[in-house]
């Protein structure tokens, strides 16, 4: 399953742990994690499948945590989707 973002929007980062994301296309504004918002960059930039979003992050992980990235980038796109951010396609 391949995903994008459905719209352009902008991504404020403060160099704190929380991102701000405002969706243009819908007027919202939500605070996202770092992670979140490296996923949406990944996604801005190209449609990716879960598979190639997992691989896109695994030099961000340590090796105690990279086998559990898959379930997190699944996670965290699935919240995405759950604001109306991303859709699968």
């Amino acid at each position: 399953m391949t995903w994008r973002i459905k719209g352009p929007g902008q991504i404020y980062d403060a160099g704190e742990d929380s991102v701000v994301y405002f969706d243009s296309r819908s007027g919202d504004t939500h605070l996202v994690g770092a992670f979140a918002a490296f996923i949406i960059e990944q996604l801005r930039a190209e449609d990716l499948s879960l598979e190639s979003l997992t691989e896109r992050a695994l030099p961000l992980t340590d090796s105690e945590t990279s086998d559990k990235l898959s379930e997190a980038v699944n996670t965290v796109v699935e919240e995405l989707k759950s604001m109306d951010i991303v859709e699968h396609i």
